[in-house]
């Protein structure tokens, strides 16, 4: 079989998401490093981030809504904005999956705040990707700003 350049850039781009992914579950920070202030994430991520921060990843936003769960980071790629949304990790995100294993369509309070996070943030023509509950809540992000989102990428979503 022959790996082309194109399949082989999709593959690079599908696992360095999967990284972007778990990035989101880190808890960002503005600090004194290497002689400059910088966005860096909590200690279990930095060895990982430094090699993506060589990739040409940067890091533009951090959000977390203590009153749904919902948390999203938002990191950029040779202009391209890339938005990451969390998995499940705290009591609010665990309601969220029971609804949506009960047969709910959607998880309503993260939905809300998806939608107000994605339309403050001024986000346009944007990927998407996330893990676990985030992966569900990427491709609902997909089916509600169609025109806006380019690539899905979702990792064992929920649903």
């Amino acid at each position: 079989m022959t790996i082309s350049a194109e399949n082989s850039f999709l593959s690079e781009k599908a696992l360095d998401y999967a990284r972007l992914s778990q990035f989101a579950y880190a808890e960002w920070s503005y600090v004194l490093s290497d002689g400059r202030w910088q966005w860096l994430p909590d200690s279990k991520y930095r060895k990982d981030w430094a090699e993506m921060v060589t990739k040409g990843y940067s890091f533009g936003y951090y959000t977390n809504d203590p009153a749904t769960g919902f948390s999203a980071t938002i990191f950029q790629k040779d202009g391209k904005d890339i938005l990451t949304i969390r998995g499940s990790e705290d009591y609010y995100d665990y309601l969220a999956d029971a609804a949506v294993l009960d047969d709910q369509l959607l998880p309503y309070a993260q939905f809300q705040s998806l939608i107000g996070y994605v339309t403050g943030s001024g986000l346009n023509d944007f990927d998407v990707t996330g893990h676990s509950l985030g992966g569900l809540l990427a491709q609902i992000t997909k089916a509600t700003f169609t025109g806006r989102v380019n690539d899905v990428y979702t990792y064992n979503a929920l649903g």
